[in-house]
Order: structure tokens, then C-alpha cells, then sequence
């Protein structure tokens, strides 16, 4: 698995009070990303893309399960006790 680093200047970072972050993007997606959030344990991410997929990650960037769907992904969501996930699609529906 790839990571991109890509770096994120702060305004902290200009004033010299601090390291720049950095936001790592695991290659998995074939297409563009189009929605993320991260589980309510914070374990776990969960990622929907234009490829008719939903991702979950560990924090590590370590692909943890792919669900493939029939329609592009719009949005991503963890239940509140991270049991399930829900997918919206460019088909109008919601997939628990």
C-alpha cells in the first residue's frame, strides 16, 4: 500500500511555534473519495468513493474491508456503537 504525504501548513507553522502536520492518504480508492468519517471509538475510518465502494481503515492506513456497492458512494457513517455502517448512493438509497 502507498501513502501520500501531503503537507498542511498551520498558522502556527508560519510563526515558527510548531511542526507542520501532515495528512496521509492511503491509496486503496480507484476513483476520487467523495466522503469520510472516522468511527466513534476512533479506531477505525471509513471512506466511500466514486468507485462503488466503501473502505474501512485501521488509524494505521492498514485497509481493513471493502464493500463494493452498485452506485458511486455520496456519504459515509459509523452507528454509535461502531457495529454498522451506512452508505448513501448516487441511486437515491441508503445501505445499513
Amino acid at each position: 500500500m502507498k501513502f501520500y504525504f501531503i503537507p498542511i501548513l498551520t498558522a502556527f507553522s508560519f510563526l515558527g511555534l510548531s511542526q507542520p502536520a501532515h495528512l496521509v492518504i492511503p491509496k486503496g480508492h480507484l476513483e476520487g473519495v467523495t466522503s469520510v468519517c472516522v468511527s466513534p471509538n476512533g479506531k477505525f475510518i471509513l471512506s466511500g468513493s466514486r468507485d462503488h465502494t466503501a473502505k474501512v481503515w485501521s488509524m494505521q492506513g492498514l485497509e481493513i474491508e471493502t464493500f463494493d456497492l452498485n452506485h458511486e458512494v455520496l456519504a459515509v457513517a459509523f452507528s454509535p456503537d461502531d457495529k454498522q455502517i451506512a452508505t448513501g448512493s448516487t441511486d437515491g438509497k441508503i445501505n445499513i
